[in-house]
């Protein structure tokens, strides 16, 4: 727990030192402490030990996508299983702060969110090869919203390369360009949300039936965990569409990000109760509410500005170590606080 303890602190003090001298390199030392901490990291995700074995060759893989396997095979080669740690960490990370950089979103409060919201940064040591993805998608899009479709399609590519889930990227391009270009009435939002509640599942269901992955899981539903999950997402996606319509803020930047975050939101809703195989989906949306609070920040002034980012700060610094504190008891093993430097072994 003191690494983490200890990594949270590094980042507010940085943050300070961000706040007076306004510099990014102060955000910049974060990401690659953020880096080095995940990319040599030992018993730290719950998918670390099934990876683990497959990169010591206890274990095989016939079924991984060409990039995540490739870099599996990398990782055996050189027979240094942190390798495929440090390279995943490596990938995601400087893409997600290259995406926001691309959004022109890169800033503290974005930053934090990565770092220390519900299924963020600590979630990418687990779902290894998605959150690879999700960093492929997520740059994608921000090219997508520049007009640049080719980009867009091409990093999608790459994205299902390294996880198929990132299949996802075909309904964000329809739902972008059909819904996600500007700001719509809130009974525009509440009707799209019963829409999807009750509609979703049926898409999902023919789509993977008909591509074959992951139908299992829609057909034979796992647990219904991740509620916890679903009400912060509402309760942000709520919260920051209330104030952005109440101070009338008209930043095309926020709402294309409310509005993609808006899509993850109400997946999550609709994929809840058929478990987190399915449910994980929605985490390609859930970056999106980085942009979204940088943007509405940063047309917020005075105290409302600082009241704002005082609930954002609350927020991860709940979710983060709530999150430690769910792994420290979870019955069947420590996902997290377990963690050990690689080199310290």
């Amino acid at each position: 727990m003191i690494y983490y303890i200890s990594f949270y602190i590094f980042t507010i003090m940085s943050g300070v030192l961000y706040h007076f001298y306004r510099n990014k390199i102060f955000l910049l030392i974060v990401v690659f402490a953020a880096i080095l901490f995940s990319g040599f990291r030992y018993d730290a995700g719950n998918d670390f030990f099934s990876y683990y074995a497959i990169l010591t060759g206890e274990k095989i893989h016939s079924d991984l996508e060409f990039f995540s396997n490739n870099l599996v095979n990398l990782s055996k080669y050189l027979n240094e299983p942190y390798i495929f740690y440090f390279l995943t960490s490596l990938i995601y990370m400087a893409l997600m702060v290259y995406g926001l950089h691309k959004f022109n979103a890169l800033g503290f409060s974005s930053l934090i969110l990565l770092l220390f919201f519900a299924a963020s940064w600590l979630t990418s040591f687990g779902y290894v090869r998605q959150f690879v993805a999700i960093s492929l998608l997520f740059l994608a899009t921000a090219y997508l919203v520049k007009g640049k479709d080719l980009k867009f399609f091409f990093f999608t590519i790459l994205a299902f390369l390294f996880h198929k889930s990132a299949v996802i990227g075909g309904l964000i391009y329809f739902y972008y360009k059909v819904f996600g270009k500007k700001e719509h009435a809130l009974s525009i939002y509440l009707l799209c949300y019963l829409f999807f509640y009750f509609v979703f599942v049926d898409i999902i269901f023919f789509i993977t039936s008909f591509v074959g992955f992951y139908h299992r899981y829609i057909v034979q539903p796992t647990n219904s965990d991740g509620f916890g999950i679903f009400l912060v997402l509402t309760f942000l996606f709520i919260v920051q569409t209330c104030l952005a319509k109440f101070f009338k803020i008209r930043d095309r930047n926020f709402w294309v990000a409310n509005n993609l975050f808006f899509l993850g939101v109400v997946i999550y809703a609709s994929l809840l109760n058929f478990g987190e195989y399915v449910v994980r989906v929605a985490y390609f949306l859930v970056p999106f509410v980085y942009v979204s609070t940088f943007f509405l920040l940063k047309n917020m002034k005075g105290r409302v500005r600082i009241f704002y980012f005082g609930l954002i700060f609350s927020l991860t610094f709940f979710t983060y170590f709530y999150t430690l504190y769910l792994a420290s008891n979870n019955p069947t093993r420590d996902f997290l606080t377990n963690y050990k430097f690689y080199f310290l072994l």
